[in-house]
């Protein structure tokens, strides 16, 4: 499997707002050296496991929130860790087919591919409430950031399959971001946790 291929992606789309990713810092109390850095190693993959079901994070790659490898996956999924309390978007699990998907978005390209993507988000995240992807940085305190509560998103190769679909979260239920674009993906609201 091939990681992100940019470093520097924070992979949110409730989610791109996925791409901005936070600087995390340990409390000092751990002190300098091989035991802090296994602290905060342990605590970085803790929060990017936490995107999805057990089932899939226990066996993903892991990075964290500057795109290093912290461990290597088994099953083709990758989990990135952020913060949103230190202004991230939140943890995200995808698939590879969402990986290329985030890719295309933060290089402004067209997305490749003819897979379905798919991404967890099960500590919810932060959205941007912009009618298209490239109106969509802003600060966390932006008026038109939105909290999403734990969702997965999907993406289909053809996007056009989307159309008629709901496309706010208004409406209740799952909905279309960005529809009638390259980038359209649906994000589902998920009740509860079902990650544990």
């Amino acid at each position: 499997m091939t990681p992100l291929a940019s470093p520097t992606v924070s992979l949110s789309l409730s989610m791109m707002t996925f791409f901005s990713l936070f600087t995390w810092t340990a409390p000092s109390a751990f002190g300098e050296g091989g035991a802090r850095r296994d602290v905060i190693r342990h605590a970085v993959v803790q929060t990017a496991e936490a995107a999805a079901p057990t089932s899939l994070s226990t066996r993903a790659t892991i990075l964290d929130q500057n795109g290093n490898v912290l461990r290597q996956g088994t099953n083709g999924w990758t989990c990135v860790s952020d913060n949103r309390d230190k202004g991230g978007q939140g943890p995200v699990c995808m698939n590879e087919s969402w990986a290329e998907f985030a890719n295309a978005l933060k290089a402004n390209r067209l997305p490749a591919g003819n897979q379905i993507g798919l991404a967890y988000m099960l500590r919810g995240g932060r959205s941007m409430n912009s009618p298209t992807p490239s109106a969509m940085e802003a600060p966390a305190d932006h008026p038109s950031v939105t909290e999403l509560g734990p969702h997965m998103m999907a993406r289909l190769p053809n996007p056009t399959l989307l159309a008629g679909l709901p496309t706010s979260p208004e409406q209740g239920g799952p909905w279309v971001r960005w529809a009638g674009t390259p980038y359209a993906h649906i994000i589902i609201p998920i009740e509860g946790d079902p990650a544990r």
